[in-house]
């Protein structure tokens, strides 16, 4: 978790020359159903001129993960949120996840505009996950 945040951390001071802009969007509240057949998604939009260099995932629990360029996301879940450019943005989908998956995320997305600045982004989202009886009762009998 430390590695993967320091070599953010480089990488954005490896750009501090091209004038990196930090944005902390404000908090999100999001309340979810859990539902093998739809799901929801957290994402950061950005202009689609612009371009994805990095997205990263912080966990509840702490941990950091690569999203993009690199999905290093462990099974399970939760996974990114795929597009083809110019329409990548940072953001990463939830699907029939346990209620143990609740509690904050935090997306971090760093862009390169076109007049060659980035900008580094930063939103936590806030996840309560409920199991609906219907599907639970539906887990029980296949079990």
């Amino acid at each position: 978790m430390t590695a993967k945040l320091l070599v953010l951390l480089v990488v954005v001071a490896a750009l501090a020359e091209a004038q990196v802009t930090q944005i902390t969007l404000p908090d999100e509240n999001r309340n979810h159903i859990s539902n093998p057949l739809i799901g929801f998604g957290i994402s950061i939009p950005k202009f689609w001129f612009d371009i994805l260099q990095s997205c990263h995932v912080i966990y509840p629990n702490g941990f950091t993960y690569e999203v993009y360029p690199n999905n290093n996301l462990p099974a399970g879940p939760i996974s990114f949120t795929p597009a083809v450019q110019p329409f990548t943005a940072c953001g990463v989908g939830f699907l029939h996840p346990p209620e143990s998956f609740s509690g904050v995320y935090e997306l971090m997305s760093l862009v390169n505009h076109t007049d060659a600045s980035f900008t580094l982004t930063r939103q936590r989202f806030n996840i309560v996950i409920t199991m609906s009886e219907l599907w639970q009762a539906d887990d029980d009998q296949k079990n």
